[in-house]
């Protein structure tokens, strides 16, 4: 009986260790690096702002410290920084846009960590909860010592029918976070809103909003393809290329905003005067459309969150409770 209870320790060890190793690998696929790289960002951003207000001109070993902090930030900071001082505009007005914009986007990402908590620590309970109820069952049911094998099987096979509810409500609860997104899109709404700083920052170099918005195109293209197709789709969602509710969808929020972008450079070359004030109100948009997403998944976080409770874990612990009678019961007679 030890033997077999080794046994059972071990399978619930490894079977722990796989799930721990896949949310892992999640969190590797989700930007949670740059999350966390924020704060020294913030930091960064801040200690530039007060050597200037205070009139102290930074060295330049200081402003190539903005080159080497994580994507896209980096080249955002760097790359916006360097134009207006080649062209003599301010400065300061950009890095405070940008350190706004990184407060912003860490404030966003805790406020939905803490909205998902209640999902991922279901998602941990369910985990655990199948070998706590075979240890009880199998210390009550006196018949299911003399069936230790057949109990082992069955604790197995629940846990790993349970477990995968557990990965489910866990993918649940992490998609939520990022307004539905899938892993490889999850960064396209901060480089959209990056993208309109960058663009917001060139304009107020002097360069001409379309020559702008053409070569930050270019390099947009370089790195994320498949974003700036969509932000040349956006003229076409009422032919049907685009469809739903742009509250509810951030890859139509996001088209939607490349569509504002396009009207706004047009706007400014028909009437020729500077576009800054209708790019700021778009990003602005922009971010209050990405929010409004966020928060529909995570006020439905609840209810979705029952479809793998009721069919993986449920099942699984009546079906465990119903073995561990039916052996107890079986033996008895």
């Amino acid at each position: 009986m030890d033997s077999v209870w080794i046994a059972t320790f071990a399978f619930g060890v490894l079977t722990a260790r796989a799930l721990i190793s896949g949310l892992a690998d999640w969190k590797k696929a989700n930007p949670e690096g740059e999350l966390a790289a924020l704060p020294r960002i913030s930091m960064v951003l801040a200690d530039l702002e007060e050597s200037i207000e205070a009139g102290i001109l930074p060295e330049a070993a200081r402003w190539e410290a903005l080159a080497e902090l994580p994507r896209p930030w980096g080249p955002l900071a760097h790359g916006s920084a360097m134009e207006l001082r080649r062209s003599g505009s301010a400065v300061l007005p950009t890095l405070k846009r940008i350190r706004g914009l990184a407060d912003e986007h860490r404030e966003s990402a805790r406020l939905a960590r803490a909205q998902s908590a209640q999902a991922r620590a279901q998602a941990w309970v369910c985990a655990i909860l199948i070998p706590l109820i075979g240890l009880t069952l199998y210390t009550l049911l006196p018949g299911l010592a003399e069936n230790t094998g057949l109990w082992f099987a069955c604790v197995a096979g629940a846990l790993t029918y349970s477990s995968l509810g557990s990965v489910w409500l866990w993918k649940m609860a992490d998609d939520a976070r990022w307004a539905g997104l899938p892993h490889a899109k999850r960064d396209w709404p901060l480089i959209a809103r990056c993208t309109y700083e960058r663009l917001i920052a060139k304009v107020r170099s002097g360069t001409p909003p379309d020559l702008a918005w053409k070569e930050l195109a270019t390099e947009l293209y370089a790195d994320s393809p498949a974003l700036v197709r969509l932000f040349h789709i956006a003229g076409a969602r009422e032919k049907g290329a685009l469809r739903g509710d742009v509250e509810g969808n951030p890859l139509i929020a996001i088209a939607e905003s490349g569509r504002q972008i396009q009207r706004t450079l047009r706007a400014s070359m028909i009437e020729g005067k500077p576009c800054i004030d209708r790019l700021e109100a778009a990003a602005a948009e922009l971010s209050s459309r990405m929010r409004a997403c966020a928060a529909k998944e995570l006020s439905s976080l609840g209810v979705r969150a029952l479809k793998p409770l009721f069919i993986c874990v449920a099942p699984s612990l009546l079906g465990l409770i119903a073995a561990g009678i039916g052996l107890g019961l079986w033996r008895g007679i």
